[in-house]
């Protein structure tokens, strides 16, 4: 964002069909297919056209679905007609006069030579979603295991740590069982892509799958009181106070009633 307040939007190839779309460290994410598009995330507000930006892309028909349904992910949420997102989260949108269609678990989007996949997951929110492209080996993962310094499980529909344990036990099982691919050879693609050049553990701390298991030992020490606690002044939940703690890769915030 420059001093004029003039909208920035960076656009990035990942592969020879899929893009990203970065604005004030927001990211929505294309998955161009043979007949339809998925449209993954829709930014912060903002005063331009996102709908106008992706047909520079693609004119497919579009499937627009959210990883979950905090604002900074749901900016151009009524530039599209129809949106898919997990049920759990509908109490989080603002007015809005388009179609929303809940998403199933394991849920498969048809873009016409390839087939994404949604599960759903709790952490961040009880109804974030994760977006898998098995063909590519890339996950597009929200908020759910980082974005910016860590994840944040302080606010108001964070789940429990032991919640939060369970969820990524059960994620690295579908993965394990359910794809011909090594759990640590997928490639993650979060809602924010600062996340590797702002956390506080390294200067260049990506999501990956050795962090997803520093997350889980993070939450287990955090229940024992092995892990110290530093006040954060990010963001809380129902007015308690957060705390961001560390360990190896992982980074979280949190408060001290969902360290249970």
């Amino acid at each position: 964002m420059s001093d004029s307040g003039e909208i920035k939007l960076k656009v990035n190839q990942i592969n020879k069909y899929t893009y990203s779309i970065t604005e004030r460290g927001c990211t929505s994410y294309l998955i161009i297919g043979s007949k339809k598009t998925l449209v993954i995330d829709f930014l912060f507000p903002g005063d331009f056209s996102l709908l106008n930006e992706i047909r520079k892309y693609s004119l497919n028909e579009l499937i627009p679905v959210l990883t979950h349904g905090h604002f900074d992910h749901t900016g151009h949420l009524n530039e599209f007609e129809t949106v898919y997102m997990a049920e759990e989260d509908l109490h989080l949108l603002k007015d809005n006069n388009i179609e929303i269609k809940v998403i199933s678990d394991n849920q498969k989007f048809d873009l016409g030579n390839m087939v994404i996949k949604a599960y759903k997951i709790k952490g961040h929110t009880n109804g974030s979603v994760i977006f898998i492209d098995e063909k590519s080996h890339n996950l597009f993962t929200g908020d759910e295991f980082g974005s910016g310094c860590g994840v944040w499980l302080q606010l108001n529909d964070a789940s429990d740590l032991s919640t939060y344990i369970k969820e990524i036990d059960k994620f690295k099982a579908y993965l394990i069982n359910n794809c011909d691919i090594s759990f640590y050879d997928w490639h993650y693609y979060p809602g924010h892509l600062g996340q590797e050049f702002q956390s506080k553990v390294s200067s260049h701390n990506p999501v990956d799958s050795y962090l997803i298991d520093d997350l889980k030992e993070l939450s287990e020490k955090l229940i024992n009181n092995e892990v110290e606690l530093i006040e954060s002044s990010a963001k809380q939940g129902y007015n308690e106070q957060s705390f961001y703690a560390r360990f190896k890769k992982a980074e979280m915030i949190t408060r001290k009633s969902l360290i249970k």
